[in-house]
């Protein structure tokens, strides 16, 4: 079977997905087409402006894909047929493909402003040549009004107020605060509080309304009527999903507007793949639509696209969101959920803050002061997010923060989490912020409790033994009446059931009675029996529970801490 890879996008999700391709389809021919003579680096775009110069210091080598055997075309795909299998290029016609690639990226999302086709008006768009125009514009330029302050528009208005710290840079944000739709509140304080020291003027809560000038730029107006002086105004409002060649081929969209795929990165047809900004994401947390866009993001969907095209190999859990950037020094970034976004997704939550040097003893050289909010479900003890603000070490603080998510850890697994420390390297083991804040978060957190409903004393006596030694509150209920009362006085975090409580039909009446009230179907039920799933007992019931299941007994330690800990 011929294994004809075309991928078309050249940036981090295209590179990428053709880079794993090569690694699980080692015998696969491999082509991508892009339309950019150079391929900028994303997320290096801001530091154009200050700290690297020039555009042409932030690229990607197309070494890379050299080395890894994959054909390149500097051309524009224009569409492409389905039924035929390629796809059209403006310059060098068809290219034929067994599996696509849809890695086309996102475009700047431009407000419905008036005056926005005037000179000195310029949108955070990854080409070369447009990034040097405009950074020969700030050259020649006094004020800078930068509209939208998010992490795009505050990386801008930091690296352009270093370039030059005569210019007048201001910062036009819709919300109360910078950073605010990315991290909790004090975090947003402490990296304006830094802008502010640069020289940054910052005006929250206020909404641009026109660009005002005759040709050229002189001034944002505001809603309220108030003028700002510029001769170059930033777009910094976000980006949109590209996806034209997608449409027009007649691939589904999804609910943000983005291709949609599935959990292996497919799109409704079975030979084509999108990732990166292009393509439709959900949430690790609630499996809804998300609008998350990070090169972060898009390289994880690149692996599992490139992984998956002959043999479905790999999946997506959803986007996490582990965002981070640098303001006059101050490291900022959230993994997962702020606080204010996991109450608002209808969690109740327990947060604690670990603050100290990231360094020990705190004389050492380069220690920076480090704060780290960590955000957990009262419920459960899972971490649900975290937030840090300090020195540069935070920044891989993150991605540690990130990978404790990704594995369902509790408050208590982060206390006893095993870490390697180094005074010229981190905080001490006894201030070790994730470990410190886990623990303070524990006194906070509520306990699972466990209702064992089970006639047998001695069975219930070697339950009892097995979960005393664990993080869960444990009662007991020997017949239905009892069990019943037990859970309307304090609903429980799991219930282990005895199928064949005392009389054949009391397990399933439990069951009918907590499935006849809505109140009660988001208890797991884990139903016990002396009788096998073989002998045709089967509750049958489960529909509205989130477990249906059987453990047989005599119950094994550890199969019974399997199924506990994977339900509760």
């Amino acid at each position: 079977m011929s294994k004809n890879v075309v991928i078309i996008g050249g940036s981090a999700a295209g590179i990428t997905a053709g880079i794993t391709a090569r690694r699980h389809y080692p015998d696969a021919d491999i082509t991508l087409i892009r339309k950019e003579e150079q391929v900028l680096i994303p997320c290096g775009i801001p530091y154009i402006f200050g700290t690297v110069g020039v555009p042409q210091k932030n690229l990607i080598p197309d070494a890379i894909l050299e080395t890894n055997g994959i054909n390149l075309i500097v051309d524009e795909a224009q569409s492409i047929d389905r039924d035929k299998k390629v796809v059209v290029t403006a310059s060098q016609g068809e290219v034929p493909y067994d599996k696509l690639i849809l890695a086309t990226g996102s475009l700047p999302m431009e407000l419905p402003l008036e005056g926005l086709d005037k000179d000195g008006v310029y949108t955070v768009a990854k080409d070369v040549d447009y990034l040097q125009k405009l950074s020969d514009k700030l050259d020649q330029s006094k004020d800078l009004v930068i509209i939208g302050g998010g992490f795009i528009g505050v990386e801008f208005a930091d690296e352009c107020k270093k370039k030059d710290e005569e210019m007048n840079v201001t910062i036009v944000e819709l919300l109360p605060h910078c950073l605010l739709l990315a991290c909790d509140e004090e975090f947003c304080v402490e990296a304006e509080k830094k802008l502010e020291d640069r020289g940054i003027t910052i005006m929250p809560d206020a909404r641009a309304a026109s660009i005002v000038g005759d040709g050229k730029v002189e001034a944002v107006r505001l809603a309220d009527g108030k003028e700002i002086k510029a001769d170059v105004v930033i777009m910094g409002v976000g980006v949109v999903p590209n996806t034209k060649i997608a449409t027009d081929a007649g691939l589904k969209i999804g609910p943000t507007k983005a291709i949609h795929v599935d959990q292996y990165m497919r799109t409704s047809d079975k030979d084509i793949f999108a990732c990166g900004d292009c393509c439709e994401k959900f949430s690790f947390f609630n499996m809804q639509p998300s609008r998350l866009r990070l090169a972060s993001v898009a390289s994880t969907e690149a692996r599992i696209a490139g992984a998956n095209l002959f043999d479905l190999k790999r999946k997506s859990d959803g986007a996490i969101g582990v965002f981070a950037t640098v303001v006059n020094g101050l490291t900022v970034g959230t993994a997962g959920l702020t606080e204010n976004a996991a109450k608002n997704a209808g969690y109740e939550t327990v947060t604690e803050i670990a603050s100290g040097p990231d360094r020990h003893p705190g004389g050492m050289p380069g220690m920076s002061n480090l704060n780290v909010k960590l955000v957990f479900d009262k419920k459960t003890g899972r971490i649900l997010g975290g937030q840090v603000w300090g020195g540069n070490s935070g920044g891989e603080l993150l991605n540690a923060i990130a990978a404790q998510i990704t594995a369902g850890m509790k408050a208590d697994d982060i206390a006893r989490f095993q870490i390697g420390t180094h005074p010229a390297l981190t905080a001490s083991p006894i201030a070790y912020h994730l470990v410190n804040a886990a623990e303070k978060a524990m006194s906070l957190i509520e306990t699972p409790s466990i209702l064992i409903v089970e006639d047998d004393r001695d069975f219930v006596g070697a339950l009892v033994a097995v979960l005393s030694g664990q993080p869960y509150d444990l009662d007991v209920a020997h017949t239905r009446e009892d069990a019943m009362k037990k859970v309307a006085e304090k609903k429980p975090s799991l219930i282990l059931l005895d199928i064949m409580l005392d009389h054949v039909d009391d397990g399933f009446t439990i069951c009918r009675e907590l499935k006849a009230d809505p109140q009660y179907w988001d208890i797991p039920i884990i139903a016990m029996s002396a009788i096998s799933r073989d002998a045709g007992i089967d509750p049958g019931i489960g529909d509205h529970f989130k477990v249906d299941d059987f453990l047989a007994k005599p119950v094994k330690a550890k199969d019974l801490m399997e199924k506990i800990e994977q339900y509760i």
